[in-house]
């Protein structure tokens, strides 16, 4: 079965797109569902891309590693930027 990640926000509920907003101040876009990465490497870049505009990975952002419809684990968001 293939495995999947969400990077879900722990206050708001909602999940990370995969959109940036704005020209001078820039913010990741979120919704319901939001999108599903294919592989860390794939959620890494992603990461680095929000770096590059200067949005902070969030310690209350949670990766949600999905088997299926089932969670296999989650973990900080955070540990993807080391």
């Amino acid at each position: 079965m293939t495995i999947q990640y969400k990077v879900h926000d722990l206050v708001t509920g909602l999940y990370q797109d995969d959109k940036i907003i704005g020209t001078i101040h820039t913010d990741a876009t979120w919704s319901n569902v939001g999108k599903l990465w294919h592989s860390l490497d794939e959620l890494r870049s992603h990461f680095v891309v929000l770096q590059e505009k200067r949005i902070l990975i969030s310690p209350l952002w949670e990766i949600i590693e999905l088997e299926g419809d089932n969670i296999k684990d989650r973990y900080p968001a955070s540990a993807l930027t080391r």
